[in-house]
């Protein structure tokens, strides 16, 4: 009806999850209203998980977990758009949708050429 040419790119995000880096998801939480007793809570809460591997009978040592969020969670899906929530400020004409791990991006125009040079700008 509006003679548009449309592109989508549309991204999983591989091991999405275990690439969340703790002080960058505290920022965007505190840039979300999530200020001091509650964001050290999940300060807390992200920063003194330990976990080790276990195969048969054998036990690897502790390890502290610098990166991620808990996946399983009630919490692991909602964090991690938090995390990655700035991405739909991009400064295009883009429609953009997220879901926890996947992002749809869609480039919308009546120049072909503008909507290619828009979808290779785009992070």
């Amino acid at each position: 009806e509006n003679r548009l040419y449309t592109v989508g790119i549309f991204l999983d995000f591989c091991k999405a999850f275990d690439s969340v880096k703790h002080s960058i998801l505290l920022k965007n939480l505190e840039m979300y209203g999530i200020h001091r007793i509650a964001n050290k809570l999940f300060g807390s809460s992200l920063n003194s998980r330990r976990q080790y591997t276990k195969m048969h009978d054998i036990k690897s040592e502790f390890g502290l977990v610098n990166f991620d969020v808990p996946q399983g969670s009630i919490l692991g899906p909602l964090l991690f758009i938090v995390y990655i929530n700035d991405v739909v400020n991009i400064p295009l004409t883009t429609n953009i949708m997220l879901y926890a791990d996947d992002t749809n991006a869609f480039f919308s125009g009546t120049n072909l050429q503008t909507i290619e040079l828009q979808s290779n700008v785009w992070p």
